[in-house]
C-alpha cells in the first residue's frame, strides 16, 4: 500500500521572501525611460511607464502590508502586564482577607486601607490616585512591581516599563491591538495570494454578497441581532435558507451582535 506524501504549505515568511524576490526582479527588469526603443510611439511609452508605476505601487503596498503585520511589542508588554495585574490582585486580596474585622489597631487599619487602595488602583487606575502622583515605591503594589522588574517612580513610572494601566485599560488595549494585528495579517495574506487563489477568494466573496443581497433582514425581537423575513415581512425559519444564505446570515448577524456588545461595553466604561 502506497501513501501519498503530504505537502507542507509554505510559511508566511517563505511567501513574503518569494513575493519580495519576484517583485524585485520584476522591477529590475523594467527599462529606464532613457532606454526606451526609438521605434516606440508615445502611446507605447506611456503604456510601459504606466505599468512601471503600477509595479512600484504594488511593491509599496506589499511592503506596507508586511510592516503592518509585524509583531507588536506593545501587545507582548500588555499581555505580560495583564498577567501580572491578575496575579498581584490575587495576592493583595489574599493579604487583605487575613485581616479580620473589626479592626481596632491603627497600624492594621492603615495596612488594610493600603491594600484596599492597591486593589482599587488595579481596578480603576490612576484616576483614584492623588493628582500628579510620581511614585508607587511606598505602596504594596509598588513592591510587587519592583519585584517583577518594573519602574515605580520618576518619569519611568508612566513609561513602557512602568505602570501600564488598570485591568480594564489593558484588556481594552489588548483587544484593540489583537484586532488590528488580525486585520493586518489578513491584509498581508491577501497580498500574498497568487492569481488563482485570489480569483477563488474573490469568487467566494461575490457568492457571499449575492447570498446576502437575496435576504430580507430586520432587527430581531430581542434587539440584539437580525432575523430573516419573507417578502410579506414574516420571519423565515433558518432551515429554509440555502447553505450560502445561511452562512451569509450567520456572518452578518454575528458581526452586528459583536459590534453592539462592544458599543455597550464602551458606554458602560468596560473598554
Amino acid at each position: 500500500m502506497t501513501t501519498t506524501p503530504t505537502t507542507t504549505p509554505p510559511t508566511r515568511e517563505a511567501l513574503i521572501t518569494a513575493k519580495r524576490a519576484a517583485l524585485t526582479k520584476q522591477r529590475a527588469d523594467r527599462l529606464d525611460p532613457l532606454d526606451f526603443p526609438r521605434v516606440w510611439t508615445m502611446r507605447q511609452c506611456d503604456v510601459y511607464s504606466s505599468e512601471t508605476v503600477r509595479i512600484d505601487r504594488e511593491i509599496a503596498a506589499f511592503e506596507r502590508a508586511v510592516s503592518a503585520a509585524q509583531p507588536n511589542s506593545d501587545l507582548d508588554l500588555d499581555t505580560q502586564w495583564l498577567a501580572h495585574l491578575t496575579a498581584w490582585r490575587d495576592v493583595l486580596c489574599t493579604e487583605l482577607l487575613t485581616i479580620k474585622s473589626p479592626i481596632r489597631d491603627r497600624d492594621i487599619k492603615a495596612q488594610a486601607d493600603a491594600l484596599t487602595w492597591a486593589i482599587r488602583l488595579i481596578d480603576f487606575g490612576f484616576r483614584i490616585a492623588p493628582l500628579g502622583i510620581t511614585t508607587l515605591a511606598p505602596t504594596r503594589i509598588g513592591e510587587l512591581m519592583v519585584g517583577a522588574g518594573y519602574t515605580v517612580e520618576g518619569d519611568g513610572l508612566r513609561g513602557a516599563h512602568g505602570w501600564r494601566g488598570s485591568l480594564p485599560e489593558v484588556e481594552h488595549r489588548i483587544a484593540t491591538l489583537t484586532q488590528q494585528r488580525t486585520a493586518a495579517l489578513a491584509a498581508l495574506d491577501a497580498v500574498l495570494l497568487d492569481d488563482a487563489a485570489r480569483a477563488t477568494v474573490e469568487a467566494e466573496a461575490q457568492d457571499y454578497r449575492d447570498a446576502l443581497n437575496r435576504l430580507h433582514l430586520k432587527g430581531s425581537p430581542d434587539g440584539q441581532g437580525y432575523v430573516v423575513c419573507d417578502e410579506q415581512g414574516d420571519v423565515r425559519d433558518l432551515t429554509t435558507l440555502t447553505p450560502a444564505e445561511r452562512t451569509a446570515f450567520e456572518r452578518v448577524d454575528a458581526a452586528y451582535r459583536h459590534e453592539r456588545a462592544a458599543r455597550l461595553d464602551r458606554a458602560l466604561g468596560r473598554g
